[in-house]
């Protein structure tokens, strides 16, 4: 695991028991820079987590990536 994804709890307080996180986020797919939405009840929304990690999307330059997801939320959000 590259040394800049390591998490230390001790570190940030708030990421104690999550030390594994890049081991996890590598095992299904999610690459540093994917957007990832929250559903409104503040998970994360799998389902399109998933389309913006593994879709023709995941292929898209990285700006692009941050143009399209921020569309998306508000579209999300008016919905």
């Amino acid at each position: 695991m590259p040394e800049d994804r390591r998490m230390v709890g001790d570190q940030v307080p708030v990421l104690v028991g999550w030390e594994d996180l890049a081991v996890r986020e590598d095992r299904v797919g999610i690459h540093p820079g994917d957007p990832i939405l929250l559903s409104p009840d503040y998970r994360i929304d799998e389902v399109l987590s998933r389309y913006l990690c593994r879709s023709s999307f995941a292929r898209l330059a990285p700006e692009t990536k941050r143009n399209y997801t921020d569309d998306y939320r508000l579209f999300f959000d008016f919905l």
